[in-house]
Order: structure tokens, then sequence, then C-alpha cells
């Protein structure tokens, strides 16, 4: 017979993989399946000390959870979809992180000699 603890280890393990998948994750897609899978494997403790107790206040609480991320997941991906298909606005920089801009970008360090000459003679970028 399957015990309590195989419950909880089977809730461990699915919480542990959702865990991982959260936080080393870039795509917001594949956060959103980890959180999910978070919530499976506390909705599956949930049921286990439910069976264990005698009692269906875990099952009601797992119910609500499941709505909660029903919910959640609905909202979550439509503004997904909202941000995904609206144009990119004009006038942005789209360089990758780390990337330097181009040269003509860059402002030229000024000396200490330059500023002590004529105000009138200093280029404005």
């Amino acid at each position: 017979m399957i015990s309590v603890e195989h419950y909880l280890a089977l809730g461990f393990v699915l919480f542990a993989i959702g865990a991982c998948g959260a936080l080393l994750r870039r795509n917001p897609t594949l956060i959103l399946m980890s959180i999910e899978l978070m919530l499976t494997a506390v909705n599956v403790n949930l049921i286990a000390f439910s069976r264990m107790l005698g009692e269906v206040h875990g099952q009601l609480f797992s119910l609500f959870i499941m709505a909660d991320a029903a919910a959640e997941t609905a909202l979550a991906l439509g503004i997904l979809v909202a941000c995904a298909a609206r144009p990119p606005s004009a006038g942005t920089a789209e360089t990758e992180a780390g990337e330097m801009p181009p040269e003509e970008f860059i402002a030229e360090p000024v000396s200490s000699e330059a500023e002590a000459a004529d105000p009138a003679e200093r280029t404005v970028l």
C-alpha cells in the first residue's frame, strides 16, 4: 500500500523541479509552468494529509488552489499574448545586454585643458 511518505516524497520532487525551473528559466511561459508544478506539489501534499487525517479540509483547499491556479494561468497567458502582439515602439535601442552602443553615440571624454578653454569652443553632443 502507498503510504503518506510516498505522497510527500512525490510532492517534494515536484516542488523541487518547479522551484528549479522557476529560478533558472528566463522564458515567462516556462516560469509559469514551473509555478503551476509547484502548486500541484502543494495539492498532492494537502490531499495526502487530508486522506491520512480522514478530513476533507485538505481536499477543499486543494480545489481552491486549483481554481486559483487556473485563473492565474489564464490571466498571465493573456498578458503574455498581449505583450507579444504589441509592435515595438519607435526610438528604442534594440541592443543585447552587455553590448556596447555604436561608436557615434559614445561621447569623448573632456580633458582638463578643454574645461579651462573658452566655453563657446566646446562641442555639444
